[in-house]
């Protein structure tokens, strides 16, 4: 076997293992958590987790916990993702596995990149999508929970399913911090940078528009924009600009201090 086949396989062996269980009253997918491939970049990615301890581990069974742990704490606060019915259909392939409600609908990024969307239809679909995120951002903030902020925002990461938005993808989640806050606006600035994506200026600020419209805080999407732009604390502040400064030069798009700096102008 080549040295490009042997990656090839590596790579492959690394991604979860997804197929659906059809011996079930309801459709469901078995989700296997495989471990990740230890490359000198994965070495070094769970060292700095836990130097930094922001988020949690990128190992098989950290995944596992996490994605069932978020999932039980969402569900409960009553925002809709899919059931966790691992309980009700023990498999038992030999690794960490979680058996989980099927939802069939398309991606929100993939249904907004398609061109086959009307105008209005799509300024609902990104309210509704805003409307969710800021009423749970409210409930992260009130309650100080985390884990109803998502690790990896993404309108990739959201099934449309007839009138259900269905958020996935809960394998890693941040740790407990002091203020949730900051977490919040990585997500709104993570979304926005999604939703932005491949979309000319006038098509982003007609999308940021409806956000901002269907979020229901205006103060609140404000001081996301601030925590990169002028975060309160000293210490962000600083590594914001030393971010922005190994940044300056790279071409990734629209980049979250250029997302930042337009949300400000669209809450001013």
């Amino acid at each position: 076997m080549s040295s490009s086949q042997t990656a090839q396989l590596h790579a492959a062996l690394s991604k979860n293992q997804i197929w659906p269980l059809h011996d079930s009253d309801v459709p469901v997918l078995v989700k296997v958590y495989s471990a990740p491939t230890w490359s000198p970049f994965q070495w070094a990615r769970i060292v700095l987790e836990g130097i930094g301890r922001q988020k949690t581990s990128s190992r098989a069974g950290a995944r596992w916990r996490t994605e069932r742990d978020v999932l039980r704490v969402w569900s409960q606060a009553g925002f809709d993702v899919p059931a966790d019915l691992t309980e009700r259909h023990p498999v038992h392939p030999g690794r960490p596995y979680a058996v989980l409600e099927r939802v069939h609908g398309r991606l929100l990024g993939m249904l907004l990149c398609s061109g086959k969307m009307g105008e209005a239809d799509r300024l609902q679909a990104v309210g509704r999508y805003a409307a969710e995120m800021g009423r749970r951002h409210r409930l992260a903030i009130e309650r100080g929970e985390h884990r109803l902020v998502h690790e990896h925002p993404s309108l990739q990461h959201v099934i449309v399913s007839g009138p259900r938005l269905v958020t996935i993808d809960f394998e890693q989640a941040f740790r407990p911090v002091r203020d949730v806050r900051v977490l919040v606006a990585h997500e709104v600035v993570a979304a926005l940078r999604s939703l932005g994506k491949g979309a000319d200026a006038a098509r982003f600020a007609t999308d940021l528009a409806a956000f901002v419209e269907g979020y229901g805080s205006r103060d609140g999407l404000a001081a996301c924009a601030r925590e990169y732009l002028r975060s309160p604390s000293p210490r962000r502040r600083l590594l914001w600009a030393l971010d922005r400064r190994l940044r300056r030069d790279r071409k990734r798009g629209l980049g979250k201090y250029q997302v930042a700096a337009l949300l400000a102008d669209a809450v001013a």
